[in-house]
């Protein structure tokens, strides 16, 4: 999880790239967008933005440094009022920073005054031990410095296992994904609680083939909910923060690779009762 450091020769060159960068952008009067936030925080410190009471931040894991200093920079952590700053976050479903920063960095000092969640609501005990078996091996930070430890962590409910099916091709898995569907519809599932992820084409028409109805979860559009049925899918990463009774998720991405860990674990925790795993190799 730790880059690493560059000598000074590396840091020289790489100093004449971002300069030649910054400068392309100031002629077309663009911003990228750590830019914005950067702007928004000079801002708040030049006193034209005020301040907010109080400041709850949740998944704070995909913020970035300079995201981070906004925080610090809107917060009355300074004041000395009661309750001035709330934020929660969780570096298993860490999806969009690759490497952790520290909160201390940016002025959030949290030690000795953070606590840790142990309970899990939305899933069941076995679907939650089977997204933490994707991460063994793999040094999970706290989002200060440290290792997170997850002894004692536990689902306030369990369920049936989570079902794994070793496919061959596509069509294979499209068969395996049709037949799960209507054994949980025939239970009395509606469709809008089933998601499938990442989308796939070819799934999708075999479901449509099999007059199966299914609605895709775009970017920025609210879920309808059951108001409008049909087996929800998306990628994992417009999923996170959504909770399904049912979820299929297709294992086809490099599993070396910690991002693609990682949103695994986010999209197997997305299923509150059972998990489909499709293994297509």
């Amino acid at each position: 999880m730790f880059r690493r450091l560059l000598s000074r020769k590396q840091r020289k060159q790489l100093w004449q790239i971002f300069l030649h960068f910054n400068r392309a952008l100031n002629k077309r009067n663009m911003l990228t967008f750590d830019g914005v936030i950067h702007q928004a925080r000079q801002a708040v410190e030049q006193g034209k933005f005020q301040k907010f009471r109080h400041v709850l931040v949740d998944e704070l894991q995909d913020f970035g440094l300079e995201a981070l200093r906004l925080i610090a920079a809107l917060s009355p952590i300074e004041s000395g009022d009661s309750d001035p700053l709330c934020v929660v976050g969780d570096g298993h479903q860490r999806i969009y920073n690759k490497a952790p920063i520290a909160l201390s960095r940016a002025g959030l000092e949290v030690r000795g005054r953070s606590s840790r969640l142990k309970i899990n609501y939305r899933t069941t005990e076995e679907i939650r031990q089977w997204a933490h078996g994707l991460l063994t091996g793999m040094e999970i930070d706290d989002l200060d410095g440290g290792t997170a430890i997850t002894t004692g962590d536990q689902s306030v409910f369990k369920g049936s296992s989570p079902q794994i099916a070793q496919c061959k091709s596509m069509e294979e898995a499209s068969q395996a994904i049709i037949t799960w569907i209507n054994s949980l519809t025939e239970a009395g599932m509606g469709s809008h609680e089933i998601c499938i992820t990442p989308p796939d084409k070819e799934i999708i028409n075999a479901l449509q083939t099999a007059n199966i109805p299914t609605l895709e979860l775009k970017a920025r559009q609210k879920d309808p909910g059951q108001e409008e049925p049909g087996v929800r899918y998306g990628t994992k990463q417009r999923i996170k923060g959504l909770e399904f009774k049912a979820v299929a998720l297709l294992s086809i991405e490099n599993k070396d690779c910690s991002i693609a860990r990682f949103a695994d674990y986010v999209a197997a925790t997305r299923a509150r009762e059972h998990l489909l795993i499709l293994d297509i190799n």
